[in-house]
């Protein structure tokens, strides 16, 4: 009995760890910020990234930023390997991913939970 309670326990975590796991494919796509909607990471197949962030403020000349890199994925962890080899980690949560400053990117083409279930109102009033 004993056997059979630890080998269920090893399968449930595996599940478990499993389904925490994120897929490089999953992650493909284009991710807006949520807090500036003219800034954007996208994540290809190939492993590459491309962001567009808002530069420095008080830069008119400049105001925005591209990077290029590759990044790697570890179960919910991306990890962007910037050109000139500094890392920077972020979290992927469903259709969202949160940078190392906690900013949250909302993949394009998605809601975010915590966003959904917005109630419209027929201009009437009548329903």
């Amino acid at each position: 009995m004993k056997k059979l309670l630890v080998y269920v326990a090893a399968i449930v975590m595996v599940i478990v760890s499993t389904g925490l796991a994120i897929a490089a494919g999953e992650l493909n796509g284009t991710y807006i910020s949520k807090s500036n909607k003219n800034e954007y990471i996208a994540f290809t197949p190939d492993g590459k990234f491309f962001l567009k962030q808002q530069n420095a403020p008080g830069n008119t000349e400049k105001p925005y930023i591209t990077v290029e890199g590759t990044y790697s994925v570890a179960k919910d962890t991306v990890t962007l390997v910037l050109p000139d080899g500094a890392e920077a980690d972020g979290k992927i949560q469903g259709d969202v991913f949160i940078d190392n400053e906690r900013k949250q990117w909302v993949k394009q083409g998605s809601q975010p939970k915590g966003d959904q279930g917005i109630k419209l109102r027929h201009q009437s009033g009548n329903l």
